[in-house]
């Protein structure tokens, strides 16, 4: 049965936003962004994770309480001890939101949606879930089928109903659900703040020069990022702009296969791998412009603080999820929405080294172009600022 919410957001409310950890990765920085926004206007916030404080990349506002169920990540559960193991789960989930006195929970993805919707059942708080794109079970076929995640995706038909609502953060997420009636489910964009307008200092990652131009990328060094495509793109247009650099920011699963493929494509000081970094847009600010080589894409954090720092966006039009089986051709992702495409950035087709490759030296040689997009980057952006998208949470 739907909850009924009784919430008067002319008062402050007590919030609690639970979600897996604060790891570096695009959800977490789009909690610990409406977390600061939400406290700003003067709710009372407290964040839930799975994972122990230790294992933060991210820090949340000083006024936010900050709370753990210090559960372990990547220890395998016998098949045997995992329904007594996930009950223990559930109820100590219960007791750790219960404890923070919550008007309102609002969960962030879905292998943390159905555990807070299951560990709340029968109580009067009202749950909002947050789905930011469906991750794969299996990122390609030399990888295993992970099965845990899977399940906890096919209980989202069984558990959503039970939530207030189920809030997208793209349009192309919120198709995923359209088992669902329209007034149970909303589209609310991740914020992003006004970069352009706060000039960052810089720290130049080993390798990278001040006196060379510089392409951006950043994301997860995992395969669904497709920075191997990237790669292979920068690798066509290295030999005819040789002053040009390319920098990725993050870490990830593929970091030393995708080192190795930029020393066999490409010469030594051409790429430059910064790693993860908290505070990337100072990096960002002095790029000419960015670009993802991205297979799917739900709402793209990346991609919005690039524009926000006033960068052209070159973009792969991805879907927003891997194409199920029996579906054809290119399923409009969350990019889309974020980046216009000849207005403040360029979209290519997915898994296209070459046209991704075209159109960076489209920008390299286009100097005017170049600036135009730039311009209309930040302005853009504004759609998505942190005072608009608090306001649609209110």
């Amino acid at each position: 049965m739907r909850r009924c919410l009784s919430v008067n957001v002319d008062r402050p409310a007590r919030l609690t936003l639970v979600t897996s950890d604060l790891r570096c990765g695009g959800i977490q920085r789009a909690v610990v962004s409406l977390a600061g926004g939400l406290q700003a206007r003067g709710h009372s916030i407290s964040v839930l994770t799975f994972a122990p404080a230790g294992t933060d990349f991210f820090r949340l506002p000083q006024a936010v309480v900050r709370s753990s169920l210090g559960t372990r990540r990547g220890v395998p559960t016998p098949l045997l001890q995992l329904p007594p193991t996930t009950l223990a789960r559930l109820k100590a989930l219960r007791a750790a939101i219960d404890a923070t006195e919550p008007d309102v929970v609002i969960s962030h993805a879905a292998q943390i949606n159905v555990p807070t919707l299951l560990a709340l059942r029968g109580r009067a708080v009202p749950v909002i879930v947050t789905e930011h794109g469906d991750v794969p079970v299996r990122q390609n076929t030399a990888q295993p089928w992970q099965w845990k995640k899977w399940l906890w995706y096919r209980l989202r038909r069984l558990c959503y109903p039970s939530a207030f609502k189920v809030v997208s953060v793209s349009a192309a997420i919120d198709r995923n659900f359209a088992w669902l009636p329209n007034d149970r489910r909303s589209v609310i964009h991740n914020p992003f703040p006004p970069l352009a307008m706060q000039p960052m200092p810089v720290r130049l990652p080993r390798g990278l020069s001040a006196d060379r131009p510089w392409i951006a990328s950043m994301g997860r060094l995992s395969y669904f990022k497709g920075f191997d495509v990237l790669l292979a793109a920068f690798a066509r247009i290295a030999a005819p702009f040789p002053e040009w650099q390319l920098v990725i920011i993050g870490d990830g699963e593929l970091h030393g296969q995708l080192h190795r493929q930029a020393g066999e494509l490409i010469a030594n000081d051409r790429v430059v791998f910064a790693g993860a970094l908290t505070e990337p847009f100072g990096l960002l600010q002095h790029a000419e412009f960015f670009v993802m080589a991205s297979r799917y894409e739900g709402f793209p954090m990346a991609h919005g603080e690039a524009l926000a720092c006033g960068l052209p966006v070159i973009a792969t039009d991805c879907p927003s999820r891997p194409l199920r089986r029996g579906e054809r051709g290119n399923v409009a992702g969350g990019v889309r929405e974020l980046v216009r495409d000849g207005v403040d950035g360029l979209l290519v087709p997915c898994e296209d080294s070459a046209a991704l490759a075209s159109a960076m030296a489209d920008l390299i040689e286009n100097t005017d172009k170049r600036q135009r997009l730039a311009r209309q980057a930040a302005p853009g952006i504004a759609r998505f600022s942190c005072a608009k998208i608090v306001a649609d949470w209110e």
